[in-house]
């Protein structure tokens, strides 16, 4: 409550001023310093708050009593305005100054129209310029804190405001809690709103109109902003974002939205970084439209319902994201790079796409998981292969013939082919989504896989637009879906695979055409499955159509193998377009005759999955013929020899017949497998012998080949004659002769002589018993000598002598050796190259490049040549040769000599992000670049090193950073020394210097009133990221954070906070400030009673004055008794040092005689002054008072008096009670 306004001194010193005259004009100037005022508005305060303001100066404050608060409220200074619990503000505070106001402990409700404007910015706070269009005059530096905003339009309405605070405030019902624009003036946007905070707030229902408005924070067109450390639960939107760059959200928990948590749109040029936030319990999910450059990183997803949706955005970053339950929709957005996400596994799959070939081009690195397992993502790549791997998802997007191969999927959303035909699968998908899902991916093939989706699969396998594809030996078993689902007219065959019949879908969505093979193999025993049937004959009919014939049967097949099988794959059943299968009847027929017939069969056999058919025939087989049938003259003893080998099978005896000659005739039966003719032989004749077997059927088996043995003679042919060569070419020779006139001429033995040595040999033999007068010798060496004999022998065989030996030489038909090419270099960006080697000496070099002539070059005679050609294609090139010598052969292409034509530079490298501060003096970079490129690092445009890329496409680095500001740009040289350009510089500042903490003089403070502690002293080279302060409260830890924050200790005590604080970059430092809180019901004291004068008469302003002491502090009131009246003291506005108290004043004039006065005083608690000049026993006596006596004019004491009373109008004026 004010204690007088300015309009009660006002009489006084207008009548001062006109009574001193001119007096002032020889009187010293007095001046008064301003300290800033606090200004009460209700009772025993202003009527208003613009009374308050209107008077106020910058850095006043103005304190709001209980009450509504309904009037217009504009703040165009630099004050404070403080509320109360009671005090309620139910119309649009406008905030018009760049001078630091600050709204603090205030509570807004119901303010849906603003009397000064439109409804549209009806808000509990507004920031508007109220004249002029100068863009620099900002309305700035707003800080609101501790504010509550209840069932308003708009909470706070940031309209053209720069680096203003919202903090620790909280917003509830409204129709927007806080919306952050530009100023607009018609069209014309004036004054841009930017570089604002909003930090450790609270939005609770925001409810707009349907699905308009009801955001907890909306930004139109604002850069620079932060969002920070808030809770955001339960509104139509959380956060949304349309415009603007670099934007930071950090740290916020948004629960329980109608809408989306997070809205970004039309983010075209800027940056928004989406960091640290808990999003969970959403209706909806994450959105972001027409958004480029963004960072969504180390957030947690949990709860919301549908797909974090990234539409038409470009060039952005997910990273480092633990989502639980939603799925990436990548709708018509291209150039983002994912990692280090980690998805778990739910009932949604991790990524979907929508739009062309472009909106696929995304980098998904296998640092993403799902389920614990990396996610393998493959674009735009061919004949890519994948092996022995582990995986949570797997994706070839536009990929032909890829290869999966001992490949496991599990625990996440399977395996995803898009537009990626040719593909080659045997892999093992487990507890999966999707299973294995392929869509417009023709003629690939499934071999060996393992599907089981469990329950949380949708489908086993689903093929959509696919055609040409097939299975093999797959086991695939049915989850929550069906094994298999056919859509969009695909057509698949399965070969062999295991599933459940009853668990195919072939007919939503288009349907498709399954056709479901399986292997039969027919298998044939021999009687008494002693071993297996070759050759027996197998018809197998598919409904009564032949589907394998052997020639029994009339078809061409092969008969049952030494195995005793026939292998042959039939049509099972077919799902066209209907879940419930055509099915085919298969039937089979066996066959085999030896000697004997035997047949067999089984109709309407169950081919539901590979199937094996057994027969065990009738013995039809007779034992096996007799091997290694001799016979053997026996001189000595005049007789024959007869020997065969031991039957394994079922043969009982032998059968031995002989021509001698004539028909034959049979010797004996026996058992054993020798037998001696040793009668009944004559000399010179030929003798001929057969053996057969017999089984217990009895079955005979087939005759032997016939042997025959005679008697000879010992002389020898004569020498063969008219040997000649008939034909000679490079590498063959047609030799021809006579024929020898013997009658016992058995044939000719052919020689020759190869090593070089003389007409006597060393020969030879060709080839011997040669029966035709012409032979051709084949497999020469061409432009070479050779010399041949020929002899002729009987059947004895005696040999005749060789006669004169015959020399033909061979033609050059022999091609000259490749050419021998020196090794290229590996890599090249140099298009002229010299091609250098070795070739037949003299012969005619021809160059190949790429598979095409580029010309020709002659050996020299030491065998070297060399070629200039010019590259022309990027990528390899292959260089070949051959040799053609002076015969005109051509020689074979020579090896190919390999180099890489490269000339185009490499791409700019791409970094991780950086921090913007840091403490740490080593740093590590890392990020992507074309692989096999040498990335440099250049700081403030020095290198200071560099790094190779791997396999992957990833490089690191690690340095020292000097202190201060450095600039990291980096280039790329790639392995053909082309050298890209330099990447735009990031900035890193390091700071290792601590800041310096100011935590303020050491406090004393009454018990159970707020106390403030101020850090805003403190400093910093680079700036500071928080206040933290610590202190123990009756053994419990107390924290607050904040540069200024305010404590209320309950009792008394003595404590010691310690103010911790840490700059941008992590370096902290502390500092301490003592409290010493006492109780708040100690009773003030009054000591130094007294008046002056010590004597005076009627006219004299006497003085009584009195010191108000109080330990909770000098917050009283204070009376001095009169002779029984009790007038109420001022506090002496000249006392500024009030540590011993506070003086208490009252000057008046006393009537003729004596007075007895005495001293009486209250502090704020009601307790009742007591000490040495307090209550009536203390009482004292003034002067006798006389009666005034009338002078001519004014002396100088009258003078002195009039100065007295405008001092004294003045100050009264200026200052004013603090509260």
């Amino acid at each position: 409550m004010l204690k007088r306004s300015s309009r009660q001194f006002m009489p006084i010193l207008v009548i001062a001023l006109f009574l001193m005259g001119g007096a002032f004009a020889s009187a010293p100037s007095i001046e008064f310093e301003y300290e800033p005022a606090v200004w009460q508005v209700g009772a025993g305060g202003f009527d208003t708050v613009k009374e308050a303001m209107d008077i106020a100066r910058d850095g006043d404050i103005i304190k709001l009593g209980p009450g509504i608060y309904d009037e217009p409220i504009v703040v165009n200074k630099g004050v404070t305005i403080v509320g109360s619990p009671q005090a309620i503000v139910t119309t649009t505070m406008i905030v018009s100054t760049n001078n630091w106001p600050e709204i603090k402990d205030t509570t807004f409700i119901g303010i849906w129209d603003n009397a000064t404007s439109e409804g549209w910015d009806a808000a509990g706070i507004i920031t508007r310029q109220q004249s002029g269009t100068n863009s620099d005059s900002y309305v700035s530096n707003l800080k609101v804190s501790n504010c509550i905003f209840r069932n308003t339009r708009q909470g706070i309405f940031l309209f053209g405001a720069k680096n203003a605070i919202i903090q620790d405030s909280s917003f509830y019902g409204n129709f927007r809690g806080i919306t952050i624009r530009g100023h607009f003036i018609g069209n014309n946007e004036v004054w841009t709103s930017y570089s604002n905070t909003i930090r450790n707030c609270n939005f609770y229902n925001m409810v707009g109109d349907g699905n308009v408005d009801g955001e907890a924070i909306a930004i139109f067109d604002s850069d620079r902003n932060t969002i920070t450390g808030c809770t955001i639960d339960g509104n139509s939107y959380g956060v949304s974002i349309e415009g603007g760059t670099q934007n930071t959200i950090s740290g916020n928990t948004i629960t329980n939205s109608t809408y989306n948590p997070l809205f970004f749109e039309n983010i075209q040029s800027g940056i928004v970084t989406v960091t640290g936030n808990t999003i969970k319990d959403n209706t909806e999910n994450v959105k972001f439209s027409n958004a480029t450059g963004f960072t969504f990183s180390n957030n947690i997803m949990e709860g919301n319902g549908g797909p974090i949706e990234l539409y038409n955005c470009n060039g952005f970053t997910f990273s480092n994201n633990d989502i639980n339950g939603s799925t990436v929709l990548l709708n018509r957005s291209r150039q983002g790079n994912f990692a280090g996400n980690s998805f778990a596994s739910g009932d949604e799959q991790t990524f979907a796409f929508v739009g062309s070939k472009i909106n696929y081009g995304h980098i998904i690195g296998a640092t993403n998981t799902l389920g614990g397992n990396p996610i393998r993502y493959y674009y735009d790549l061919s004949d890519v292969t994948l092996a022995n791997a582990v995986a949570g998802s797997v994706m070839f997007m536009y990929c032909p013939d890829p290869t999966l191969t001992n490949v496991t999927v599990t625990d996440g959303d399977g395996i995803w082919l898009f537009n990626s035909g040719g593909y080659n699968i045997n892999a093992d998908v487990t507890n999966s989504l999707m299973g294995i899902n392929i869509e417009n991916s023709n003629g690939g093939v499934m071999t060996s896989a393992t599907v089981d989706p469990s329950t949380r699969g949708w489908q086993s396998i689903r093929l959509f637009s696919t055609s040409g594809s097939v299975s093999s030996d797959c086991d695939i078993r049915a989850g929550s879906g069906p094994a298999w689902m056919l859509q969009a007219d695909s057509i698949h065959n399965s070969y062999n695979d295991v599933f459940p019949l009853n668990s195919v879908d072939v007919e939503t969505a288009g349907g498709g055409h399954l056709k479901v093979h399986n292997a039969l193999t027919v298998k044939v025993w021999q009687n008494g499955t002693i071993g297996p049937y070759e050759g027996a004959e197998v018809e197998v009919t598919q409904d009564d159509v032949p589907v394998y014939q052997t020639p029994h049967f009339g078809g061409a097949m092969s008969t049952t193998d030494s195995a005793g099988n026939i292998h042959v794959t039939v049509l099972d059943r077919e799902f066209e377009y209907d879940n419930d299968a055509i099915e085919h009847d298969h039937n089979v027929t066996v066959y085999a005759s030896l000697d004997a017939v035997w047949t067999d069969g089984m109709n309407y056999i169950d081919m539901s999955r590979k199937r094996l058919l057994e027969f065990e025939m009738t013995d039809i087989v007779a034992p096996t013929t007799p091997a290694n049938l001799a016979a053997v003259v026996i001189p000595v003893e005049d007789a024959i020899e007869v020997s065969w080998d031991t039957n394994l099978d079922d043969t009982v005896e032998y059968s031995l017949y002989w021509n001698e000659p004539g028909d034959w005739t049979l010797i004996q039966n026996v058992t054993g497998t020798t037998f001696t003719i040793d009668s009944g032989l004559v000399h010179g004749t030929e003798y001929r012998f057969i053996v057969s077997a017999w089984d217990e059927v009895p079955l005979e088996s087939i005759w032997t080949n016939m042997v025959t043995v005679t008697h000879v003679d010992g002389l020898a042919p004569a020498a063969p004659t008219g040997l000649a060569a008939f034909s000679v070419t490079g590498d063959t020779i047609v030799l021809e002769w006579a024929a020898n006139t013997e009658v016992d001429l058995e044939g000719y033995n052919l020689y020759i002589n190869q090593t070089g040595g003389d007409w006597q040999g060393p020969w030879e033999l060709v080839s011997g018993g040669l029966t035709a007068l012409t032979f051709t010798v084949d497999g020469l060496v061409s432009e070479t000598a050779y010399f041949f004999v020929l002899s002729a022998f009987d059947e004895v065989p005696n040999e005749s002598p060789f006669p004169v030996a015959l020399e033909v030489s061979t033609l050059d038909v022999t091609p000259p050796d490749p050419p021998v090419l020196d090794l290229l270099p590996e890599l090249t960006n140099v298009a002229s190259q010299t091609i250098t080697g070795t070739a037949e000496p003299g012969s005619l070099v021809t160059v190949f490049l790429n598979g095409v002539e580029v010309g020709t070059t002659d050996a020299d005679p030491d065998g070297t040549f060399s070629y200039e050609l010019t590259l022309e294609e990027e990528g390899v090139n292959v260089v070949t040769a051959w040799s053609t010598d002076a015969s005109l052969n051509t020689g074979i292409l020579s090896l190919p000599a390999s180099l890489v034509y490269d000339s185009i530079a490499p791409d700019l490298p791409e970094m991780d992000g950086l921090p913007e501060y840091t403490n740490e003096e080593s740093i590590t970079l890392s990020g992507t670049a074309e692989i096999g490129s040498t990335v440099t690092v250049l700081v403030d445009g020095q290198e200071v090193g560099s790094a190779l890329v791997g396999e992957g496409g990833s490089w690191e680095f690690t340095f020292d950073l000097a202190e201060g500001d450095n600039v990291i740009t980096l280039r790329a040289t790639d392995p053909a020394t082309n050298v890209g350009g330099t990447s735009l510089g990031v900035t890193v500042i390091l700071d290792t210097e601590a800041p310096s903490p100011d935590a303020g003089e050491n406090v004393l403070h009454i018990e159970e009133q707020e106390l403030t502690l101020d850090g805003s002293a403190s400093t910093d080279n680079e700036g500071i990221a928080t206040y933290v302060w610590t202190f123990k409260v009756v053994n419990v830890d107390e924290t607050l954070e904040g540069e200024t924050v305010t404590y209320t200790f309950q009792d008394p005590m003595l404590v010691t906070v310690t103010l911790t604080v840490t700059d941008l970059a992590g370096n902290s430092a502390e500092d301490t400030v003592e409290l010493d809180i006492f109780s708040k019901n100690v009773a003030p004291t009054l000591r130094l009673g007294d008046l002056g004068p010590i004597k005076g008469n009627t006219k004299t302003t006497f003085t009584f004055s009195v010191t108000f002491t109080d330990a909770d502090g000098d917050n009283g009131e204070v009376w001095v008794v009169i002779d029984g009246e009790s007038i109420l003291m001022s506090p002496d506005p000249d006392d500024s040092d009030t540590t011993n108290g506070q003086e208490f004043t009252y000057e008046g004039k006393l009537v003729k005689g004596e007075h007895t006065y005495y001293f009486r005083g209250k502090d704020s608690f009601g307790n009742d002054a007591g000490g040495p000049s307090a209550g009536e026993d203390n009482a004292g006596t003034s002067p006798d008072v006389v009666k005034y006596q009338t002078e001519s004019t004014p002396g100088a004491w009258a003078t002195g008096v009039l100065l007295a009373l405008a001092a004294v109008a003045l100050v009264a004026s200026i200052r004013r009670r603090r509260w």
